[in-house]
């Protein structure tokens, strides 16, 4: 069955449609905006000192793959791509930035359908960015596979605005969303259109099951990552029993904000109270500047970083804690396992579900559950090393092509209805 994939942004290193082309199965892949398929740029770029240029180029420079998809398979929109980012780096808070994003989701699936979508079998989207596309392919006959890759909108608001009530102060941008968000209308739709729909964890199909999806429609698809080159000899030792270290490092990447749960984290840190436990935070932080003040004694706060620049973060810490409150599958625990970290972090984080033993999980809203824990790794340097040989020991598990394997058997589970042979 041919596949064209729809995705915006660079989601995953682009995954979905570097294993369909593996499996010959990649019709058409659109994005926003590629350079994967600009070799002489990439070279250039790639040929310039990274330090000469902005942080914002460095992340476009990102947008390619280590395999490299065959470039007439390739539709991306570049002048549209930098107007969306415009866009959202000028919208005055989050409600405006959902409303920008639904209009860019409606303007990319409508330059989708201009390009032309004949040839395809079969449409793969993802929640709230298909809409319009999906519509398209109903009308003739063409099956629509969503990835539902966070739990739904409606759900990410009701824990939003609790956690706002809760943490007054915080993030005073949160309160903007208003009831009737754009980008939940559109997914709620996507569902009623779609053949079948990709959850990456028990959380996301969960809910979507809660609020009326039948459950013969939802398949649960665990992702996977890229497994690293070897760990250098130093890091491997990091990784083996032994004395108590001088420090703990503790890493934290994604939004820094209430959806990830950055305040339990922060809270945590001020329990434990102790000068050898040393935290980073990598990503954008749309928390207050007073919030973050008030917390700089117990955590470094480094802002967004190219991808390309995370795997060193990685390498610094000793255990990745993610406590967050609404996600899919964090693909961040996917690349901290691949890195041999331990995880702390929340059944609502989505983590990977594996035959090994690579970290603890809390309970959600929960600071003192992950002091406690980050109190054990200081005092039990044994456990710390068992549960970081227990990440090394589920790469083959969480890889790519596991992931692959797992996606390509959901999308063979559906016969193409009436679309192009």
């Amino acid at each position: 069955m041919k596949v064209s994939v729809l995705q915006m942004g660079a989601r995953m290193h682009y995954a979905v449609p570097v294993i369909l082309q593996e499996a010959g199965m990649l019709e058409r892949f659109y994005t926003d905006s590629f350079i994967g398929n600009k070799p002489r740029l990439a070279r250039l770029l790639d040929a310039l000192p990274h330090a000469v240029l902005p942080a914002l180029v460095r992340r476009w420079s990102d947008r390619r793959v280590p395999v490299e998809l065959d470039p007439g398979r390739v539709r991306s929109f570049e002048r549209f791509g930098w107007e969306v980012v415009w866009r959202v780096r000028h919208a005055r808070d989050a409600g405006a930035r959902s409303r920008v994003f639904a209009l860019a989701n409606r303007r990319f699936n409508e330059q989708v359908i201009r390009d032309g979508l004949e040839g395809a079998q079969a449409l793969y989207g993802f929640n709230g960015a298909s809409l319009e596309a999906f519509g398209w392919a109903a009308e003739r006959g063409v099956r629509r596979i969503l990835e539902q890759c966070i739990a739904p909108k409606r759900v990410e608001r009701e824990i939003l605005e609790r956690e706002s009530d809760e943490w007054p102060g915080w993030q005073p941008e949160i309160r903007s969303w208003g009831q009737d968000n754009p980008i939940q209308a559109r997914e709620e739709a996507e569902w009623a259109l779609a053949d079948l729909i990709l959850c990456p964890s028990s959380f996301v199909r969960d809910h979507m099951e809660t609020l009326g999806v039948a459950a013969e429609r939802l398949r649960l698809v665990p992702y996977g990552v890229p497994v690293p080159d070897a760990l250098t000899r130093a890091e491997t030792a990091r990784a083996t029993p032994g004395s108590r270290r001088p420090s703990l490092r503790v890493l934290f990447v994604g939004e820094v904000g209430l959806r990830k749960g950055a305040q339990y984290l922060l809270e945590a840190l001020r329990l434990c109270d102790d000068p050898g436990i040393e935290a980073r935070f990598v990503g954008r932080c749309p928390l207050s500047s007073e919030i973050v003040a008030r917390y700089r004694h117990v955590a470094e706060f480094l802002g967004p970083i190219p991808r390309s620049e995370v795997a060193a973060q990685y390498r610094w810490a000793d255990v990745f804690c993610l406590p967050s409150l609404c996600e899919g599958s964090a693909t961040v625990i996917y690349e901290a396992v691949m890195q041999g970290l331990a995880v702390i972090a929340t059944p609502n984080a989505g983590p990977p579900v594996t035959s090994n033993p690579y970290g603890v999980i809390v309970e959600p809203r929960d600071a003192t559950a992950i002091a406690q824990a980050l109190g054990r790794y200081r005092e039990e340097p044994d456990l710390l090393a068992a549960h970081r040989c227990g990440a090394l020991e589920s790469r083959d598990e969480l890889s790519r092509a596991a992931y692959g394997v797992r996606l390509l058997d959901a999308i063979r589970s559906l016969a193409p209805l009436g679309g192009a042979q």
